[in-house]
């Protein structure tokens, strides 16, 4: 009988840990999907040529895309095809939102925030897969830009210079109809603008906009918060509340009287103060964003975290931060569904991810992409959701 010598009794025993844990690690991954619903995209579109970096829903069927190249596509949902597309920017596009039927906001890394009315009465027909391609040619992007005012169907309302030092996207409250930005000199401040005088078609393109309250940041003497990374706005009653997140991992909230939102003053405190401030977060705060009665706050990072902050209007916590961590680093952007029933995060691993936003209870996982996800956005009243990619490419999901 051949006795094992203790070097083979080594390799013995790492061989049956390796095979232990693969299986451990199995069996786990089997229950964690036994919990998950895992949906399928019902439409893939496909028409940019570089990375798309922003997607926003209008409430007509109308789905609007912009990448990294500053190019912009108008998407019709009946059929799914390209409707209109222009470049909008001469960089990335940092975000947009559709604060209108037919109006639309993009911010780019060119330092300009510009507003766009999309004529849709006057176009009768879809672009060709061929015309997309031609348009985003780098030979017609110049030519395009300084035709934008001769345009029948896209009519540019106004373009202010802003900061696009960082990364951080415009956020706009249609009640109060004011933007928050990133200051203009210190990133770790914010601006305050009228959004009025961005949809008039008046507006000279070569304005600054004007600027309501500057330089809000914390009132902390302590604590450093790094570079401003997101913001999200909010009307709730007779409060206009502001969101903040930070390069520390502070998330910030700071509220004013709703009939005071519009007014100009040199010192932001005479307007707004800070009712809560809260490092929840290992990593840069990537997306804060309410929910509809705003009285729930949300946050996700460059770490696992997922965090549901219960604000009070008029001070701080109602309760201790709940966080739930999705074992998954990088949550590029949080969007809350309008009924307050699930959220979803754009993960740096190509996936979304579906939680409940009473419990942060995982509920799904969106896989599809092959790259990361830069963002997302629910279609107003429905059960879609649309996830615009690294790839170039957007996924649009009927989930629950």
């Amino acid at each position: 009988m051949k006795i094992a010598s203790a070097q083979e009794k080594d390799i013995d025993y790492k061989s049956y840990s390796r095979t232990f844990s693969e299986k451990l690690l199995k069996s786990e991954k089997k229950k964690e999907e036994a919990f998950m619903v895992v949906p399928t995209p019902f439409y893939v579109l496909r028409g940019h040529s570089s990375s798309v970096t922003a997607v926003a829903f209008d409430k007509k069927n109308h789905l609007f895309s912009g990448d990294e190249n500053g190019f912009v596509i108008c998407w019709s949902l009946l059929d799914m095809r390209p409707l209109q597309a222009w470049y909008a920017h001469s960089k990335n596009i940092l975000g947009m939102e559709v604060i209108d039927n037919d109006i639309l906001c993009t911010q780019s890394r060119d330092c300009r925030l510009s507003v766009w009315k999309i004529n849709f009465d006057r176009i009768t027909s879809s672009l060709p897969l061929s015309e997309l391609s031609r348009r985003q040619s780098q030979e017609n992007a110049l030519s395009q830009m300084n035709s934008y005012n001769s345009n029948d169907l896209i009519t540019i309302y106004s373009s202010i210079h802003i900061n696009a030092l960082t990364f951080c996207s415009f956020s706009y409250d249609k009640y109060a109809k004011v933007l928050a930005v990133s200051n203009t000199v210190n990133v770790d401040e914010i601006d305050i603008y009228e959004a009025r005088d961005l949809l008039s078609e008046n507006t000279n393109q070569d304005s600054y906009g004007t600027r309501l309250q500057n330089k809000i940041r914390p009132t902390t003497n302590n604590e450093k918060t790094g570079a401003l990374m997101c913001t999200s706005l909010i009307s709730s009653g007779e409060h206009l509340l502001l969101a903040a997140g930070y390069e520390s991992g502070h998330v910030a909230q700071f509220q004013c009287n709703l009939s005071n939102a519009r007014n100009v003053c040199l010192n932001y405190q005479d307007v707004w103060e800070m009712s809560y401030f809260e490092k929840s977060h290992s990593q840069p705060v990537l997306s804060v964003k309410y929910n509809k009665l705003a009285n729930a706050l949300y946050s996700s990072s460059a770490d696992d975290r997922i965090v549901l902050h219960s604000t009070l209007i008029n001070h701080s916590l109602q309760s201790e931060p709940k966080v739930t961590r999705s074992k998954h680093c990088g949550q590029q952007c949080l969007q809350v569904r309008q009924d307050d029933q699930i959220i979803a995060t754009a993960g740096w691993d190509g996936r979304s991810r579906i939680y409940s936003c009473k419990s942060l209870l995982p509920l799904a996982v969106l896989k599809y992409h092959s790259s990361t996800i830069n963002s997302l956005s629910f279609y107003s009243n429905s059960n879609i959701i649309a996830l615009a990619s690294k790839d170039s490419r957007i996924s649009l999901w009927k989930i629950y």
